[in-house]
C-alpha cells in the first residue's frame, strides 16, 4: 500500500471579486449612484428629476406632452403620493412630489417612470430604455 500524498489544487484566475471583475458598462456615462435618500417628512415636497436617454428628444412636442400627460394622470390620483407640480423640458422632466414617506415616494415614482417608458418607447417606436430617475430633496 502506498502512501497518501498532498495532491495539488489548480486555483481558477478568473471570477471572483477583484478590481475590474464584472459586466463593463454599455453606457457612455455611469449609471446614478446608489446613494440613501436623506430622510424627509411629508409635508415636505421633493423634486424629482427624470432624465431620458439620449435617443428621446423633443418631450415638449404635442405628442410626447400628450403622453406625459396621461402618465401624470394615471398616477396623481394616489393615496400615498402626488405629483403637485411638473415642467417638461426637452430631455427631462421636473416633478414636485409630496409623498407620505420613503416608500410612498419611491412607489408612485416606480409607477409614473414605467408609465412613462412603455408610452414613450411606443410613441418614438424604440426597444431601448427610456428614462434614468434622479430625485433631489428641496425644502
Amino acid at each position: 500500500m502506498t502512501a497518501a500524498r498532498q495532491q495539488a489544487f489548480e486555483f481558477r484566475t478568473w471570477g471572483g471579486r477583484r478590481a475590474g471583475a464584472g459586466r463593463k458598462t454599455s453606457r457612455p456615462r455611469a449609471a446614478l449612484p446608489h446613494r440613501t435618500r436623506e430622510d424627509f417628512r411629508p409635508y415636505q415636497p421633493v423634486h424629482v428629476t427624470l432624465r431620458m436617454a439620449e435617443h428621446v428628444w423633443n418631450l415638449g412636442s404635442q405628442r410626447s406632452f400628450a403622453v406625459i400627460h396621461g402618465s401624470l394622470g394615471d398616477v396623481r390620483d394616489r393615496r400615498d403620493a402626488r405629483v403637485v407640480d411638473f415642467s417638461i423640458q426637452g430631455n427631462h422632466i421636473h416633478l414636485v412630489v409630496e409623498a407620505s414617506g420613503p416608500r410612498a415616494l419611491a412607489t408612485a415614482v416606480r409607477a409614473l417612470t414605467i408609465r412613462l417608458a412603455r408610452r414613450l418607447s411606443r410613441l418614438f417606436r424604440c426597444q431601448q430604455p427610456v428614462t434614468t430617475v434622479r430625485s433631489e430633496l428641496r425644502f
